[in-house]
């Protein structure tokens, strides 16, 4: 990371600037930010695609275009919305302009789930179905699988809880034929939140699991910062309330540390996790347990959150009948 840190000071010296220099710069940006975007490097991502776009304002490269869409998929992250949505429309628009079917279905994907993020869940699911169409079109079945998480988060949002399950078990289905092991665990992860909103915390602990197993393969920090969130529903609903406060606590210090705070659209559902902790633990109880959570790195925290909701699910009858989940 040092070297690529150090050849992008070099490519974007204003004392020896060149558009071959521009063109490498943007190349190595764009291809740096999935990297970045898994590791948590949102804020160190975004100033170097900033600096390396600011060189090379008004042209139509394709890798203008990636490096829109990877800056965009930061300010996401960073939960600036309006600014994602904005350079998701300028990829499109690019997109559009150079004929590139492929660029296209990906900016809309990501215009949808960045209008789901400002709370126009009408708008998202337009430029959804739009990206699926296309890419269909284009035989890109594969990424469609994208889109389709994406459609059940915003029927998450509208409280369709069955409607996110077909579509989340869609997705799931062709990401798993494929062999993408990242949409599988951003999958998963998502199913956990319908199982626990179904209060099936049998299957929602499964899924917690196999999702975390997949998150360490890929090294996506986001991702096991969204598992420490369904841990705090695990343990909130099972009554473990001081263990659900400390993990309220490392998420907030952990998404801090990352410059990725828990999204406006998920808010509420955090702050449910977290209803039964601060109406049954004493002010006292609560603020300590939270400032404990806060000490945590996010390797202890999920060591925690595993050890913790291994005993409680081996101990809690189930609320719901059973409900299988392999495919």
């Amino acid at each position: 990371h040092d070297n690529f840190r150090a050849a992008l000071e070099w490519l974007l010296d204003a004392r020896d600037r060149s558009d071959d220099k521009v063109d490498a710069a943007l190349r190595l940006a764009g291809a740096l930010g999935r990297f970045w975007y898994m590791r948590g490097y949102f804020l160190e991502g975004s100033k170097w695609l900033e600096s390396a776009l600011a060189e090379d304002e008004g042209k139509k490269s394709p890798y203008r275009i990636a490096a829109l869409h990877v800056l965009g998929i930061l300010m996401d992250q960073r939960r600036i919305h309006s600014r994602a949505f904005a350079l998701f429309e300028e990829e499109l628009r690019l997109a559009r302009a150079v004929q590139d079917d492929h660029r296209v279905a990906v900016a809309l994907n990501s215009l949808g789930a960045a209008a789901r993020a400002q709370g126009d869940r009408s708008l998202a699911k337009e430029l959804l179905h739009q990206s699926i169409a296309l890419r269909r079109e284009l035989g890109e079945f594969k990424e469609t699988a994208s889109s389709l998480t994406n459609l059940g988060s915003v029927a998450m949002d509208e409280g369709d809880v069955a409607e996110a399950r077909r579509l989340l078990e869609q997705s799931l289905s062709i990401d798993t034929e494929y062999g993408d092991d990242w949409g599988i665990a951003v999958n998963l992860g998502n199913l956990c939140t319908v199982a626990l909103e179904e209060e099936n915390l049998e299957e929602a602990h499964a899924l917690f699991e196999r999702a975390i197993e997949l998150f360490l393969k890929v090294g996506d920090s986001d991702g096991l910062a969204e598992c420490l969130e369904k841990a705090i529903g695990l343990a909130s609903r099972v009554g473990d309330l001081v263990p659900a406060t400390r993990l309220g606590g490392a998420v907030e210090a952990i998404r801090t540390l990352i410059g990725s705070p828990v999204a406006a659209v998920d808010q509420f559902r955090f702050e449910r996790y977290l209803d039964k902790p601060r109406q049954q633990l004493s002010a006292a109880e609560y603020a300590t347990a939270w400032e404990e959570g806060r000490q945590m790195s996010l390797d202890d925290a999920l060591k925690y959150a595993r050890e913790t909701l291994a005993v409680a699910l081996r101990t809690t009858p189930s609320s719901s009948s059973e409900r299988g989940y392999a495919r």
